[in-house]
């Protein structure tokens, strides 16, 4: 038989990355190569649910901040909440990171998602990685 009208809401599309880039954090928020997105153009009435992890082996103490951001049509990486998470570093020990936030989409306009980190000063990761989903859905 022929199909009904769609529900309220809907799966729209997934994307993913991970990336273990080698990397130095710094005071200056800054998104890791491989730590991105690739590009989604959003179709009506749509919300993206971004769902990021990090975790990094440091070779000094230090903190990590983790907030999720997004640019629109090339644009710069804009923070999608208004606080970080924070995870305290000690020197050659693992240590791990999450957050998500939740972003209406334009019709039409393209979207990159990405990790954004930063550090109280500057570390060198001796292992890091970073790992996203996002999960966009029509309402």
């Amino acid at each position: 038989g022929a199909q009904g009208p769609a529900g309220p809401t809907s799966f729209a599309g997934v994307l993913t990355f991970e990336a273990a880039p080698l990397t130095t954090l710094n005071t200056t928020v800054s998104q890791p190569s491989g730590c991105v997105s690739d590009v989604y153009v959003a179709g009506a009435n749509e919300v993206a649910i971004i769902s990021l992890d990090v975790t990094a082996r440091p070779t000094s103490t230090n903190s990590m901040y983790l907030s999720p951001m997004a640019s629109a049509d090339g644009g710069a990486p804009g923070f999608l909440t208004r606080f970080f998470a924070v995870q305290q570093l000690s020197t050659n020990a693992f240590a791990s990171l999450h957050t998500q936030a939740a972003l209406d989409l334009a019709q039409g306009v393209s979207y990159r998602f990405y990790s954004g980190l930063r550090a109280d000063s500057a570390v060198a990761m001796s292992q890091f990685t970073c790992r996203g989903v996002v999960t966009v859905f029509r309402r």
